[in-house]
């Protein structure tokens, strides 16, 4: 009850809502093209929107290994549409965390991706970032999933931790295979010596 007070609690005091579409082809057996189109707003208007194209490679053992390119355009806070083109590489592994109990219901994952950021009116950058992802095998209601999610963003060039994203939320299938997300984001940017956090209600549908 207390969990799910915090997510009430939480969405009412969100600052944002996103959607995001995804969609995948499969070239051959090990080869998958991948595309994503997101948009944001602050609650009140679009600050935010990227389109994301991208080649994706399954190895052995649940590794899939990725390259990504990613058009953003972002709004200043002189409301201005600011560009930013990133090329980033990715590795995904996922793994079982036992065959029995417990742990035998939830599946874990780990990503890490090198971003390589060509921004406006801002130096060019490189970030690493890593998420961890826990999400359960069983469904709830025939259909839902609960999953979690923490991203940890490492500024590469200024060797410092500076971002943080927290996420909680279900995950939907059905016959037609298509997945759709409804989750809480949770950023915390770090800003000098202090960490600001906002909240954004998100919505994701993968075809």
């Amino acid at each position: 009850m207390l969990f799910f007070g915090m997510l009430v609690s939480s969405l009412a005091s969100s600052s944002g809502v996103e959607a995001k579409l995804r969609a995948g082809r499969a070239v051959d057996h090990f080869v998958r093209a991948a595309a994503e189109v997101r948009v944001a707003t602050d609650g009140y208007e679009l600050v935010y929107r990227h389109g994301d194209l991208g080649v994706q490679v399954q190895g052995s053992e649940g590794l899939v290994l990725a390259l990504h390119y990613r058009g953003i355009k972002k709004q200043s806070r002189l409301s201005r549409w600011l560009r930013e083109d990133r090329l980033y590489l990715q590795a995904e592994k996922k793994f079982a965390l036992a065959n029995d109990g417990f742990l035998s219901a939830i599946s874990f994952s780990i990503r890490e991706r090198v971003e390589f950021r060509s921004r406006e009116n801002k130096p060019h950058a490189k970030r690493s970032r890593l998420r961890l992802k826990i999400k359960s095998k069983k469904l709830w209601f025939d259909s839902v999933r609960p999953f979690l999610s923490n991203e940890l963003f490492y500024n590469i060039d200024e060797k410092k931790y500076t971002m943080n994203r927290f996420d909680v939320g279900f995950s939907f299938s059905n016959k037609a295979s298509l997945k759709q997300h409804v989750y809480l984001k949770f950023q915390s940017r770090r800003k000098n010596q202090a960490w600001l956090t906002n909240a954004s209600l998100a919505y994701a549908l993968e075809l």
